[in-house]
Formats: structure tokens, sequence, C-alpha cells
């Protein structure tokens, strides 16, 4: 955000010169990769104006209660414990992690993550209709645009010189 950015931008200030300060950029993570994304639309099969979706965990919410009905009574039971908090926090590491819904549907190894795969992959899905990404799609689809689409990567690289992070420690892997 903006605010956590202006300690920053004072101590470059004062170690740096005007011309030098006109030619640095200031993101935080996650507007970086906002900013990615509105200038590729194309390439997140989206259109302007992109949103974020503001309440991720009522889609879910939702949709885990829709997916929920259609599981056998020995799968529903086990899945009691199985809220949209739970379920939004396996997204987000999967997201982290780039990984996408179809791998996670083939790598499930019980009816809990197949639950999973298939809540996650509506949600995207919904994401993709309503014409919205969620906060961690900022940073993911950002990275996966500059990942598989070397034109896209190539305009960036020639744009920054040198990039400098703060904070990575609290960046997730």
């Amino acid at each position: 955000s903006p605010e956590t950015l202006k300690p920053v931008r004072g101590g470059l200030e004062q170690m740096l010169d005007k011309q030098t300060m006109q030619r640095l950029h200031l993101w935080a993570w996650h507007d970086l990769g906002l900013k990615i994304l509105k200038e590729n639309l194309g390439a997140i099969k989206r259109k302007a104006p992109l949103k974020v979706e503001p309440n991720p965990q009522k889609i879910i919410q939702r949709i885990l209660q829709k997916q929920k009905k259609e599981l056998d009574p020995n799968t529903l039971e086990l899945s009691t414990g199985l809220d949209e908090f739970a379920v939004a926090a396996a997204i987000a590491i999967y997201k982290a992690n780039l990984v996408s819904p179809k791998t996670v549907k083939e790598i499930a190894k019980d009816d809990i993550e197949s639950l999973i795969a298939r809540v996650y992959q509506s949600y995207e899905d919904q994401l993709q209709r309503a014409n919205r990404i969620d906060h961690d799609d900022m940073v993911t689809l950002a990275v996966l645009i500059l990942l598989e689409r070397p034109d896209i990567r190539a305009r960036y690289q020639c744009h920054f010189d040198f990039v400098l992070v703060d904070e990575y420690q609290d960046a997730t892997p």
C-alpha cells in the first residue's frame, strides 16, 4: 500500500538526487502485480475494468456448501471440519506455489483433497466469469504471465534496470 512505501520513499529521497528519484518506481508486491495484470488483461483472459474480489471467503463458502451436498455420507462426515477458511487457506497455498486447480485434482489422494480441488476449480471459474481476481492472484497471475509469456517478460525486463524487494521475508515462497 502507499502508506507502507512512505518510509522507503523518504529514506531514498534523503540519499538520492531528484533526477534519480524521478526514475524510480516504487510498488508494494500486490500493487505491482495488479499493474502488470491490468496492462496485460488478454494474457489472463480478463477485460477492463479488472476488479479485485472483496470477499473470497463468501464465494468459497457458497461453493463448498454446494459441493458438500453432492458428497456421499462417509465423505460428508469426514468433511465436517472443513470450512471456507480452511479451503481458502489451501487455495492460497496452492496459488503461492503456482499449483493450478487441474494439478490439485490430479494429485488429490483422497475424497477431501478432491473436494478442495473441485472447490478451487469452481472458485477460479467464478472469478473468471465475474472478471475478477483475488488478492493472491495479484502476485500469482503476474508471476505466471512473466514466466509463460517471453514477449511480456521482455517488455518489463527492458523497463526495469533493477528491482529492489523490501521486506522479502514477508513474501510467500
